[in-house]
């Protein structure tokens, strides 16, 4: 049996705290910290609003209030070049936030505060001075090897955390490099006795100069400041302290009697390591990304790496779930790193210590417009929260279903008939379309549902699912929904021939549907996917048998698809489509040719972003659609759309959700969708998945293992954004099967 449940590497601020959670909650900790005694070195110091709801839950706000310095004040901007101070106050979180200030804290008494928290707990032991050599793991357990007090120990735990910084130990043993840069140059930290106040200094300070930038902080109410500046990187380190008083001199004058109590010398990284989980061990704070701390984002990201990583653990080792939520844990905060933090701090580092006069007005504007506002300042500040990630809870414990279909279900079929033409074999019919419909005995919703599936699919997709469960649409019809389901011209029971529809395209075969449905460099994080993924098994047998083909004309497939959704909308009057991938096209096109007809769009893993070009399938050279779409002003070229003075497209002037899988390859297009549909006239908005605590699916997400639980943010969706009208049952005057 292993001696502990968690062990953790690393005592500082991300491991004590940490253990703190989880020792909480009952599980046993050991924290194995290399310092014999707690560092107090100038380290980052500034506890954003964003993490201290967590703080005050495990009891350590009080305290660091007592120690630490209560910033109500928030940012102040000094902008030397045009003689501007710009405020960003926390008072703007009055009302809207339960801690609606930052708390500045040294981390050896933030340390301190946690140390002495967790020697109240008897199932949490904290081992100082223990320098850890090896790193081990099996199916059962993993090994710690370390080093106190001059003598060899082994630990052994169930799960290993490692928080033990950017020369982390733990990341060298399961092989993870730092990727990304290094700036070159330095930052040199001081904690320094002066009166900054009385230079027009507030608690917290940005200083934009590309000689003397610099951040500079309250530390304690008793007069000790943090102010950090940077330095060329070729410079010599040794003689740090000799050029110290030379930049106080240009800061604050050669009167300014400056008292400095220790500094510390560091560089400047933007890295993430390149696996954040291996096995029985995840890797947290410095040990798992290192940011330049300018902006406070540094710590800010390891403390709420901390919040989703205990969430985790606690499920599996108390709930019984399966380790595979840890690399949910792992995709999830290195999102955050790289789409978040590093861009932020980057941006932040280049604004105070990069710009020069010449570029000053274009980092500042953005600030200075927001600040003008309480509402700017607010948005500001709330913003930070993107450090968060979603909380796991929702997808490990789903709230609630769909709810099971209804007993008594009405279901028919009909045909939008093609235009004659004549071939070699007759008179024929050009692509026409298969449509079926499925209602509740008593329809409760004010609009159908119009379903268009996507790719080389039919509208099969909306009903399968591995294990035999109700499908999306039984869902929707449960929900209250008359559902129509169409079989787009040549797919499915939609007939096709060369001859009438032109020469097939791409096929989608088994190399197709394993690139886009289960994308194997996305393999680790797609645990939805309810089959397996190799070519010989009888599960990938049946998805690929009903993989039809792409059209190789792709605008001519476009036109036709586009008119003949359009004729269904004629039958069934306002109507919300929800279309899926490929699908998408041809669902903006038939809103376009019926405008005031569709009542909303929803659109699953859409096809993007704006003007892609697909190898095999064609080009949305209209932005979101292939071919040309009426505008207002009319417009016959796409140049433009989509801009900042775009015309707007007829018909998509009603509310549009986009809703994207974490682990899909077209999910990055997702954001760049949401703006061209707002630059063009919808009411768009983006529903990522991952962000309503759903994690773990792909490209297919409507047929996955957890569809009940994916449907569920489209149902609230509909319920908040299509609600009027009278209750509309299934159009039957063309479905003679009814």
């Amino acid at each position: 049996m292993p001696d502990t449940q968690i062990a953790i590497v690393g005592g500082g601020p991300v491991g004590l705290t940490l253990a703190l959670f989880l020792a909480r909650a009952g599980v046993q900790v050991t924290v194995l910290e290399r310092d014999a005694e707690i560092n107090r070195s100038p380290r980052a110091m500034v506890y954003l609003n964003t993490v201290l709801p967590e703080l005050d839950e495990i009891g350590l706000l009080d305290e660091m209030k007592n120690r630490g310095v209560v910033d109500r004040e928030g940012l102040t901007l000094h902008v030397p070049a045009t003689g501007e101070v710009i405020r960003v106050s926390n008072e703007a979180l009055d009302g809207v936030s339960s801690h609606p200030f930052n708390i500045h804290l040294g981390q050896g008494d933030f340390c301190q505060i946690a140390t002495e928290k967790l020697a109240l707990l008897p199932n949490v032991r904290v081992v100082r001075g223990a320098d850890v050599v090896a790193v081990a793991q099996d199916a059962e357990e993993v090994r710690v090897d370390y080093i106190a007090e001059g003598a060899g120990e082994t630990l052994t735990a169930r799960y290993l955390v490692g928080a033990d910084g950017a020369r982390s130990a733990v990341r060298t043993a399961i092989g993870a490099e730092l990727v990304g840069t290094t700036w070159p140059d330095r930052f040199v930290a001081t904690n320094v006795r002066f009166d900054f106040r009385s230079r027009g200094f507030g608690s917290s300070n940005m200083y934009v100069d590309p000689e003397i930038g610099c951040i500079v902080a309250e530390i304690t109410a008793d007069g000790l400041w943090r102010c950090t500046y940077q330095e060329p990187g070729d410079l010599d380190e040794a003689t740090v302290a000799e050029r110290i008083p030379a930049f106080y001199a240009r800061l604050l004058g050669r009167d300014a009697v400056v008292d400095v109590v220790d500094y510390r010398p560091y560089r400047i990284h933007q890295r993430r390591a390149s696996a954040l989980h291996d096995g029985r061990i995840v890797l947290a704070g410095d040990a798992a990304h290192l940011t330049n701390p300018t902006g406070g984002l540094g710590l800010t990201t390891g403390l709420t790496d901390v919040y989703l990583l205990q969430e985790a653990l606690i499920a599996i080792l108390q709930n019984g779930a399966d380790e595979g939520v840890l690399a949910l844990y792992a995709r999830a905060r290195a999102k955050v790193f790289d789409e978040f933090t590093s861009p932020s701090a980057v941006q932040f580092k280049t604004m105070v210590y990069d710009t020069g006069a010449d570029h000053v007005e274009a980092v500042v504007a953005p600030l200075r417009a927001a600040a003008a506002v309480t509402e700017g300042q607010r948005a500001v500040l709330l913003g930070l929260g993107a450090v968060r990630s979603p909380s796991l809870r929702r997808s490990l414990n789903p709230p609630h279903r769909a709810e099971s279909p209804a007993v008594t279900i009405r279901r028919g079929s009909f045909w939008i008939p093609g235009e004659p033409v004549p071939t070699p074999f007759g008179t024929v019919q050009r692509g026409p379309l298969f449509v079926e419909w499925e209602a509740p005995e008593t329809v409760t919703k004010p609009f159908p549902l119009v379903l268009v599936h996507g790719g080389g699919g039919q509208m099969t997709d909306w009903r399968v699912t591995a294990d035999g469960r109700p499908g999306w649409v039984d869902r929707f019809v449960a929900d209250g929904y008359a559902v129509y389901l169409v079989d787009r011209p040549g797919h499915g029971r939609s007939p096709h021939h060369p001859a009438v529809l032109g020469e097939p395209g791409l096929p989608a075969g088994y190399e197709s549907a394993t690139a886009v449905f289960m994308t194997p460099q996305l393999a680790d994080a797609h645990t939805q996917w309810p089959w397996r993924r190799t070519p010989d098994g009888d599960e990938m047998q049946q998805f690929v048998a009903s993989s039809g083909f792409i059209a190789a004309d792709f605008a001519a497939a476009s036109e036709l698809e586009a008119e003949r959704l359009a004729q269904l909308l004629d039958i069934t009057g306002e109507a919300v489509l929800v279309t899926h991938s490929l699908g998408a096209n041809a669902g903006w096109l038939a809103a376009n040719r019926r405008p005031g007809v569709i009542a909303a769009i929803v659109a699953i893993e859409p096809l993007g972003p704006p003007f892609v070009k697909v190898p095999g399938i064609g080009e949305l050279a209209w932005g979101i659609t292939a071919i040309p779409v009426t505008t207002e002003p009319p417009t016959h070229s796409p140049e433009g759309l989509g801009g900042p003075a775009s015309p707007r497209i007829i018909g998509l002037d009603v509310p549009v959700a986009v809703l994207t899988a974490p682990a899909s390859p077209l999910s990055p297009a997702g954001p760049a969708m949401v703006e061209f549909l707002t630059a063009v006239g919808a009411r768009a908005e983006l529903i990522r998945l991952e962000d309503r605590g759903i994690d773990g699916n792909g490209h297919g997400v409507m047929m996955e293992a957890n569809s009940d639980e994916a449907i569920v943010p489209v149902l609230e969706w509909l319920a908040q954004n299509v609600s009027s009208g009278t209750a509309a049952a299934p159009a039957q005057a063309m479905a003679p099967m009814a």
